[in-house]
């Protein structure tokens, strides 16, 4: 009589432990594909913003100069081009810094020796970014092609 309750018992109870353990890992499983899924958001984003930006320029070829002047403001500078043309060129320039110098010094008693010492902390840093556009337009003042050039240094 014993087995015929106990049976039942240790089949319920191991049904709700499958369960149990079943949803832990779903629940781990639910985890790591959203911790998957936001990883690849922020890398696709950071993508397309950079395409954005080149096709943002380049969508001007086959457009007027004035346009592009009209829309952007005026450009930096305009050379030729050796030939009939104009080179409109757009610059940006950024600078950073900070950090601090702190001087050293040591201490010495009356008879010279080292009593106390502090090494100077030099924590300064800067750093420079640069980007031009360079946008070629024919003697119809058309623009052909646009160039983009950015530089990073960090001192």
């Amino acid at each position: 009589m014993n087995s015929k309750i106990f049976k039942p018992i240790l089949v319920l109870a191991f049904s709700i432990l499958s369960t149990s353990v079943f949803g832990q890992k779903s629940r781990k499983n639910d985890e790591a594909l959203r911790f998957a899924i936001e990883e690849r958001y922020k890398k696709d984003q950071a993508y397309a913003q950079a395409k954005r930006a080149a096709f943002n320029r380049s969508s001007w070829i086959g457009s007027k100069l004035s346009e592009l002047i009209s829309s952007w403001g005026p450009p930096t500078r305009v050379v030729t081009d050796g030939a009939d043309g104009k080179i409109a060129v757009y610059e940006k320039a950024s600078y950073n810094s900070g950090g601090t110098y702190t001087p050293g010094y040591v201490v010495t008693n009356g008879w010279g020796q080292v009593v106390a010492e502090k090494k100077s902390e030099d924590t300064r840093w800067s750093s420079s970014y640069s980007e031009t556009v360079a946008v070629y337009a024919d003697k119809d003042n058309i623009i052909r092609e646009v160039k983009f050039d950015n530089t990073y240094k960090q001192n």
